[in-house]
């Protein structure tokens, strides 16, 4: 009989092991989970984050070509007058 209890005490404490162990792997599956969770939740953070600087960066470059674009027009305004003073002398004095 002593042989039988110890060798029904020893499977006991190996399932008790298994379940414990069992347990460990539950909680890092769910830790890992919420670490995915996490990153996901991250990156969509940093998506929103990269959408706003290319609104930045796309007002910008449409300020920089606005810009340009006004200063073309004010050089050739200046050409123009400088063109009609040339053919329309007395434009320039009055």
């Amino acid at each position: 009989f002593c042989q039988a209890d110890e060798e029904d005490d020893h499977s006991d404490l190996a399932l008790e092991a298994a379940k414990s162990r069992r347990k460990v792997c539950q909680a890092q599956k769910a830790l890992a989970d919420c670490t995915l969770e996490h990153h996901m939740v991250l990156v969509d953070l940093y998506r929103r984050r990269v959408e706003a600087a290319n609104m930045r960066l796309l007002t910008a470059d449409l300020n920089v070509g606005r810009m340009h674009i006004e200063r073309k027009k004010a050089v050739f305004r200046h050409l123009w007058v400088q063109v009609l003073d040339v053919v329309q002398p007395e434009r320039a004095v009055s």
